[in-house]
Order: structure tokens, then C-alpha cells, then sequence
């Protein structure tokens, strides 16, 4: 919006959710600076309590071991054809 505006932000529902809190002024004016609000909402029934996940990085943590030990023994493979080639 333009410097000297008004601007008004809501809250939004999401299923099993509640707003906890608001952080920053939900209506104002425009400013020259950033203006952030944040709307802070936790799950019904967990008290709060947030599920933690693993990153998604698109490789399976089964398949982690098979790398790290395919990655090892091609150094290992590559260090001994070296050490041949020098004795």
C-alpha cells in the first residue's frame, strides 16, 4: 500500500488450530519502513506441543548407510589401487 494508508490484517482459521497471539500492530498505517505482524496459532488439545520432523531432503534415511558405505569403500578402493601403484 502507499506511506500513509490504512491497512488492516485478521486472523485466519485453520482446522484443530487457535490464534494465541498476535505480534505487531494487525491494523495501522502504511510506513516507510517494513511493518511484520505475526499471527501465532497452536494445535487443539496438544497444549501446545509441536511435532518435530526430520528434514525432507528426498533421500531415505535407509538409504543413508548404503551411501556413506558405497562412499567409503570407493575411497578405500581408490587409496589401495594408489598405495599399489607406488610399491
Amino acid at each position: 500500500g502507499k506511506v500513509g494508508k490504512n491497512y488492516t490484517t485478521e486472523e485466519l482459521e485453520f482446522d484443530g488450530y487457535e490464534l494465541i497471539k498476535i505480534e505487531g500492530d494487525p491494523t495501522g498505517k502504511y510506513k516507510e519502513e517494513e511493518t511484520l505482524i505475526t499471527y501465532i496459532y497452536t494445535k487443539f488439545g496438544k497444549g501446545g506441543d509441536v511435532e518435530v520432523l526430520p528434514p525432507q531432503t528426498g533421500v531415505e534415511s535407509a538409504n543413508n548407510s548404503s551411501v556413506l558405505l558405497t562412499l567409503i569403500s570407493s575411497i578405500c578402493l581408490g587409496l589401495f589401487l594408489a598405495i599399489k601403484k607406488f610399491i
